[in-house]
């Protein structure tokens, strides 16, 4: 650590202890607008403020959340907070995205090969990002595609495979990104003209490829930003292959993200580079009482990584921050657009050592703001080549389907899903994830394809496999680890009874079948399951035990069929898991 950053740490220590430590200045009306660390007034030091935004999954249109009460917008909205703020600060700001840009996202994006969100990122001024897990939902061959265009793919795809390509595809024109090729991009998701690639960078320290254990992007950039070298560092959450679909992610693996960063730090700092922000897609939770205060796996990246990281924008658990942990600043802005993460360091531009720096949050009210024309334009038009498809009534609800947990891990939309797809591929069992479903359907009445492709949208196959009772078993227990958190699956065709005071493997008591029978552990039966959790993500590595293995079909296909037959739909939930001892500790996913 520099003398500076050493004499700084003990001076804020001692008075902390001591009782000491000044009051806190209001902050300025407008931050915005308002150099840091009277950065403008002084030649001497350089204010740079970096923005970020992270898990936005292609949230083009407004979104129909609210937060305290705020109704959310979307892509036109946040392009205008991200315009703002760059007016502040017009020569020293950088925007960046920390995983999960695209993945799980409204047809708007998904309908158009996320060439759309891609193009709205780059209208808004998008300088760089990183992987998320959900670049991969369609393997790296289509991660590789999306950044670096068409002509990557059948190269990606037979790295991802092993198997050659049997001949390559024409080259086509490219398709400009700018605001008035919407109607180009709606045409390149149908492969005319040619996809380009995206037009900002992508890093990534961690994810590499298996045989060479070199990383698949640049670890890194290095920009000159109002005068001063700022290093960017990406990374990936080192639990990628539990995230993801197995089979598409064969050719690579994340990697330790702390190894892999803190071993950069002397190149980077040898390149000039001493102000170091980590892009991660990893992240924590703040307590309710303090939201200063975090837990999870960011607080151990931010106290184990170098000293000289000054900053981590981080991504993944879908919660906001903006606090300090040893020394570093560490943000992240919630989800799907909720909100823009500011941190603002104050840079020596003799020595290029942060000597201050902060964060805020900035909420992405739909209300507060004039929308940005040039994205809201280009989010018209990737709405009007989507809804001839997504306007479509498909069923009336008499009431509203929602992912909000019961006591005992229920949900009623979970529910209904794990029998849709339990009817359509004719099981005994059907298992669903709750990471799988992506949004609520938060209103009774007509209900659009559009709204179930929202709560579906990865197109995930569903599995048919034969499992004995005694895997059965073994797969229930797999919901609960030795961590304490729960990731329960919503069932169908069963009656689970648990006892959560019991060990590890043996918190599933009894489990009743649909004819009112006992789990035979030695009878076969037949289960449904979609391809991520068939395949052993989410930790489910039981159902790759699965025999007579069948994909029968798509997972939207099967909920969609299911309510247009009017079949019966949960108003509340089933109580197919009960909890005969403990308290069900769920997981926020």
């Amino acid at each position: 650590m520099p003398c500076e950053k050493l004499v700084v740490s003990l001076i804020s220590r001692i008075t902390t202890t001591l009782g000491l430590t000044p009051a806190t200045p209001p902050a300025p009306a407008q931050p915005w607008a308002t150099p840091y660390a009277g950065a403008a007034a002084d030649s001497a030091v350089a204010h740079v403020r970096i923005l970020s935004v992270n898990d936005f999954h292609g949230q083009l249109p407004d979104s129909t959340a609210e937060v305290d009460g705020v109704k959310i917008g979307g892509a036109a909205t946040l392009a205008a907070y991200v315009a703002r703020e760059r007016a502040g600060n017009p020569d020293g700001t950088f925007f960046v995205s920390a995983g999960d840009a695209v993945g799980a996202s409204p047809p708007e994006s998904t309908l158009l090969k996320h060439h759309s969100s891609i193009a709205a990122l780059d209208a808004m001024g998008l300088d760089l990002a990183t992987f998320g897990n959900h670049e991969f939902d369609k393997g790296y061959a289509e991660a590789i595609r999306l950044i670096f265009g068409d002509a990557a793919y059948e190269t990606a795809l037979a790295a991802q495979t092993g198997v050659a390509p049997a001949k390559k595809r024409k080259k086509g024109s490219s398709a400009q990104l700018d605001a008035t090729a919407g109607a180009a991009h709606a045409a390149a998701a149908k492969g005319k003209p040619a996809w380009p690639g995206s037009p900002f960078p992508w890093v990534s320290a961690n994810v590499v490829d298996k045989k060479t254990k070199k990383p698949i992007l640049p670890p890194y950039v290095i920009r000159e930003i109002n005068g001063v070298k700022v290093a960017f560092v990406g990374a990936t959450t080192k639990d990628l292959k539990n995230v993801t679909v197995a089979k598409g992610i064969q050719n690579i693996e994340a990697i330790d993200p702390v190894v892999a960063i803190n071993k950069l730090v002397p190149e980077i700092q040898a390149k000039g580079a001493k102000a170091i922000v980590v892009v991660v897609h990893e992240g924590g939770e703040a307590d309710a009482k303090d939201p200063k205060k975090l837990s999870g796996p960011v607080v151990e990246l931010a106290e184990k990584l170098h000293p000289e990281v000054d900053a981590i924008i981080s991504g993944h658990s879908h919660k906001e921050y903006a606090t300090s942990i040893n020394g570093k600043q560490v943000v992240q802005a919630g989800n799907y657009a909720k909100a823009l993460a500011v941190v603002e360091l104050a840079v020596d531009r003799k020595t290029g050592q942060v000597i201050k720096s902060d964060s805020r949050l900035v909420r992405n009210d739909e209300a507060g703001i004039q929308p940005d024309a040039k994205v809201a334009k280009m989010v018209d038009q990737f709405h009007a080549a989507v809804a001839p498809r997504t306007e479509k009534v498909i069923t009336t609800l008499t009431a509203p389907l929602t992912r909000a947990k019961a006591a005992n891990g229920e949900t009623t939309l979970g529910s209904l899903i794990a029998d849709a797809q339990r009817a359509w591929a004719k099981t005994d069992i059907g298992l669903m994830n709750n990471g799988g479903v992506r949004q609520d359907i938060e209103q009774s009445g007509p209900v659009k394809w559009g709204t179930l492709f929202g709560v579906q949208p990865f197109a995930n196959r569903i599995m048919k496999l034969e499992l004995t009772g005694a895997e059965v078993k073994e797969t229930l227990e797999q919901q609960f680890t030795a961590e304490g958190h729960a990731k329960v699956l919503q069932l169908s065709g069963l009656t689970v009874h648990v006892d959560l005071t019991k060990p590890v493997g043996s918190k599933v008591v009894k489990i009743v079948m649909a004819d009112g029978k006992p789990l035979d552990p030695k009878k076969t039966y037949t289960v449904s399951a979609n391809s991520f959790i068939a395949d052993g993500g989410d930790g489910y590595t039981a159902l790759k035990k699965g025999r007579k293995r069948q994909d029968v079909g798509e997972d939207l296909e099967a909920l969609v069929k299911y309510l247009s037959d009017g079949k019966p739909v949960p108003t509340k939930v089933p109580g197919r898991i009960i909890v005969d001892g403990g308290t069900m500790p769920v997981d926020g996913h």
